[in-house]
């Protein structure tokens, strides 16, 4: 059986042979790799390896017993770690590609397999450390934008803007391939969205644009293009982000969003022919979020006459005699 050498979460060389892991203890002159059994204080064991160029010269007795299942899942750990340092690949992709072959094998491994939450720490901490990033930054303006990670496969960047407004320190960051670029200048309608729950903390809100890119009646053809990451939700901000995207040749004619008063002044401000439509989902949030308001919840669960008002001020949206998809 052959010797498996791999690198810890410290950095230090860990070794797999039959069944048990061993850490490196010291080495000599010739060459000669002592290595003893990672439980030796935890289980008081007294197993000793000793290797020479990678080849097993001596094995002593051991008191613990070997736990292969405990071993499979260190070296794919190791696996995530290497591809965290060589790749560019989040975190959580890498995680699920290298331990969804373990979750196949039964309980006994699945005891042994640590949580994304548990290691995701420390896996982006070794990656900014092989960037060269001595800790992650505690503001948006403390962002480096490494020009490596922002290259595609054909060495082209997906990093539309990286300003700040009016000199402050609000920055704003839009992402968009150059493809993605080629769509929002060729489009006409669009949606665009907030959301606050998956956004770095250093920013408020990740904000997005969607282009129709030909839907019909039949069937819905809309995909994202634009990303950008914003501070805060003020007027000033939308303006400087549709501003951005209208020096990349962006000319929208219709946009769908959410009923946010400064977004909407935003965009009228930098187009101010331009259609705005509100999403029918944010209405209904708003209508719901008024009913909570004056005190109507409950009864707007078993009062029909309550409950028929608000369906009726729903379908405002739809007026009769048009076609919807």
């Amino acid at each position: 059986m052959s010797i498996e050498i791999f690198e810890t979460s410290k950095n230090k060389p860990s070794a797999i042979y039959n069944g048990y892991q061993y850490r490196k203890f010291r080495s000599n002159i010739e060459n000669i790799i002592t290595w003893r059994c990672i439980n030796e204080r935890s289980e008081k064991c007294k197993g000793i390896l000793k290797t020479k160029d990678n080849c097993v010269v001596s094995e002593m007795t051991y008191s613990c017993k070997p736990n292969e299942a405990k071993i499979d899942v260190k070296k794919q750990v190791a696996n995530i770690r290497r591809r965290v340092c060589e790749t560019d690949l989040s975190v959580s992709k890498i995680y699920q590609e290298e331990m969804s072959p373990l979750f196949q094998r039964g309980y006994e491994i699945l005891t042994e397999i640590p949580t994304l939450s548990s290691i995701k720490s420390s896996l982006h901490k070794t990656r900014r450390r092989v960037q060269g990033i001595s800790s992650e930054a505690s503001t948006a303006a403390d962002i480096v934008l490494s020009s490596e990670l922002l290259k595609l496969s054909d060495n082209s960047t997906f990093l539309l803007a990286d300003t700040f407004i009016s000199e402050s320190t609000n920055r704003i960051i839009v992402f968009g391939t150059p493809k993605c670029k080629d769509i929002l200048q060729k489009s006409k309608t669009f949606y665009s969205d907030g959301t606050f729950k998956s956004c770095p903390k250093q920013f408020l809100q990740i904000y997005s644009l969607h282009a129709d890119i030909g839907s019909s009646l039949e069937e819905v053809n809309i995909i994202p293009i634009v990303f950008a990451l914003l501070p805060n939700k003020t007027q000033a901000t939308y303006v400087k982000l549709f501003t951005i995207l209208k020096e990349a040749n962006w000319s929208p004619e219709c946009l769908t969003m959410d009923f946010e008063v400064a977004a909407i002044m935003g965009a009228k401000i930098v187009f101010p022919t331009l259609e705005i439509k509100g999403c029918n989902f944010h209405f209904n949030q708003c209508l719901w979020r008024q009913v909570q308001s004056i005190g109507l919840a409950d009864a707007y669960k078993c009062n029909t006459e309550i409950n028929t008002v608000n369906s009726h001020v729903r379908g405002f949206g739809f007026p009769a005699g048009r076609r919807y998809r």
